[in-house]
């Protein structure tokens, strides 16, 4: 993205951001998240993680707000409400603060607060149904190996990318000369926003 932009980046490629998360020299640009080399209050950077990420975008979004009415908010300030992470089977660990927890007690706090996270009642049932049954019935999570490495639309799909272009008559050209209208364009055109 630094690049992309024209600014300043870390070793990482994040771009370097002022206090109030916006590009130097781009009061109107902001990036936050993974994108941004943000610090906090040691002077250490902050985590590329979601805590991080929804704080910005809360942040940037009270800005924007407070810029309309005409205010200057503080600084960007992350507050470390502590980490955890699953380990494995009734195993986890986790820090809120100086309270430190292993075991099953982590694996507990962190399944519930993942569950109180999502939105809806009808999400927190199903995750917590979902995952009380897998857990009894000893059943692992969707694992697919499907031989695709990447995210070209090659990998997925390399029979139609390397197909000769077919033609079709497929209805009358646009320009109402009546000429056929190759089979790739007629898709590509059906699959394109319609606009009035």
């Amino acid at each position: 993205m630094a690049e992309w932009l024209a600014v300043d980046s870390d070793r990482a490629g994040r771009v370097n951001v002022q206090t109030n998360l916006s590009v130097p020299g781009h009061p109107n640009i902001f990036v936050i998240g993974d994108a941004a080399a943000t610090t906090g209050p040691d002077g250490k950077p902050l985590p590329g993680v979601a805590p991080v990420a929804k704080q910005q975008g809360w942040y940037v979004a009270n800005l924007l707000m407070a810029r309309a009415a005409g205010k200057t908010p503080p600084a960007f300030r992350y507050r470390d409400f502590g980490s955890m992470a699953t380990i494995g089977r009734k195993r986890a660990v986790a820090q809120l603060g100086a309270f430190k927890v292993s075991g099953l007690p982590a694996w507990l706090l962190w399944s519930l607060a993942h569950v109180y996270f999502l939105i809806g009642f009808r999400n927190r049932l199903a995750v917590a149904t979902n995952w009380a049954w897998n857990y009894v019935t000893f059943q692992r999570g969707t694992r697919l190996i499907t031989g695709i490495s990447g995210s070209r639309i090659e990998d997925v799909m390399p029979v139609v990318m390397t197909a000769p272009s077919m033609v079709a008559d497929v209805g009358k050209d646009p320009s109402g000369r009546g000429a056929p209208i190759p089979l790739r364009a007629e898709l590509h055109r059906q699959q394109s926003p319609q606009h009035a």
